[in-house]
């Protein structure tokens, strides 16, 4: 189960939003054993922002948004934003693994 985040930070706060994004994928990689993958881009030379995530199953998802560290990660980040993340359930076609 994938999903896709896409957000974009206001200028003068893509360095306090990179600090946040990073210490939001480390407690996801410390304590969500159902969340199998979670990758976190930025849009060379703008604020744009990607978040690739996969979770072994809708529970994984469910719990990862219950998580302390998901609230934290909302409230710190989501005032930094121009506007709320849009999130988009992906169905997976293809893949290559290197």
């Amino acid at each position: 189960m994938f999903r896709l985040a896409r957000f974009r930070v206001k200028p003068d706060h893509t360095a306090d939003a990179a600090r946040i994004i990073g210490d939001f994928v480390a407690a996801i990689d410390a304590h969500e054993r159902g969340t199998a993958l979670y990758q976190s881009y930025r849009v060379a030379g703008a604020t744009d922002h990607l978040h690739l995530m996969q979770f072994v199953d809708a529970a994984a998802r469910d719990a990862h948004r219950a998580t302390p560290h998901v609230k934290a990660f909302v409230a710190a980040l989501y005032p930094l934003c121009e506007e709320p993340p849009v999130f988009v359930d992906l169905d997976q076609i293809a893949t290559t693994h290197r």
